[in-house]
């Protein structure tokens, strides 16, 4: 049977579908529409999921609302909305450790009856193989993703006489994120550290200008704050930090990522 457009969404613009984690093992998808990666077929959640306003996809399963193969395990997966072109099955989700279309050589396994899907955003997983709490806001072809705890991925650090790359792997996606938000802490040295600064720029920049900075007031006291820095470049799922003064210390956690719904991803 040849595949139908439904209904031929005119433009690349995806409303509603907010994922929020439930539990260790499942979240939600909130209603709403978007075209698939092909940007040809809609994809929609919609009032037939009535009395309900959300679906729940869980982890502890594979197919449809579930895993699309395997078991889960730490890392990050991504989201898809999934659907039939010949409207014989109804719109669900499925997560996947399979990247979205444009960086992937493979597409995330479709349950039978489905042949069209679209990321719609991620979600980490940690050691013990449980979801790590998140919600998220939407605002266009932009999410933001924001952790119920700070992803701690900085402790204690040094680096001072360079720039110094810190993996954000665990819970940043190296893809579709665009820009994260940071809690950070610095511990100027005792004594003669008041006013020394930790600076942050993405990952690849070829400046030394910092993009956000943060001061210690007063030596050998803490400070906290939050910066937002744009994701490494090239693909980088990192960020490069560098404190002002040897004796310095600095932790970084993770608490919002700002990121696109990726399509084919022109950008």
């Amino acid at each position: 049977m040849a595949l139908i457009p439904i209904k031929n969404l005119t433009v690349d613009s995806p409303t509603g579908l907010k994922i929020n984690s439930a539990s260790n093992t499942t979240f939600t998808i909130g209603l709403g529409r978007c075209l698939d990666s092909t940007l040809v077929f809609d994809l929609e959640l919609d009032t037939n999921n009535a009395p309900l306003t959300y679906i729940t996809v869980d982890t502890a399963t594979t197919g449809v609302n579930g895993l699309d193969t395997g078991t889960l395990a730490q890392g990050l997966y991504y989201v898809y909305v999934i659907g039939d072109s010949t409207r014989m099955h109804k719109t669900a989700g499925i997560a996947s450790l399979v990247l979205p279309v444009g960086f992937a050589a493979t597409n995330p396994v479709l349950p039978t009856g489905y042949d069209c899907s679209r990321c719609i955003g991620f979600f980490a997983v940690d050691g013990s193989a449980h979801i790590i709490p998140f919600k998220t806001e939407t605002y266009g072809s932009y999410r933001e993703l924001s952790y119920s705890d700070g992803q701690q991925v900085l402790n204690g650090g040094t680096a001072y006489s360079a720039y110094t790359a810190v993996s954000l792997a665990s819970c940043v996606p190296p893809t579709i994120a665009k820009k994260v938000t940071f809690l950070v802490a610095i511990t100027p040295v005792a004594s003669t550290g008041a006013g020394d600064t930790i600076s942050l720029v993405p990952t690849g920049t070829t400046t030394s200008t910092p993009t956000a900075a943060l001061s210690g007031a007063v030596a050998g006291v803490v400070q906290y704050g939050q910066l937002a820095v744009r994701k490494g470049y090239n693909g980088n799922a990192s960020v490069d930090y560098k404190l002002a003064a040897n004796g310095d210390a600095a932790s970084l956690w993770v608490s919002l990522v700002t990121y696109t719904m990726p399509s084919i991803l022109r950008d």
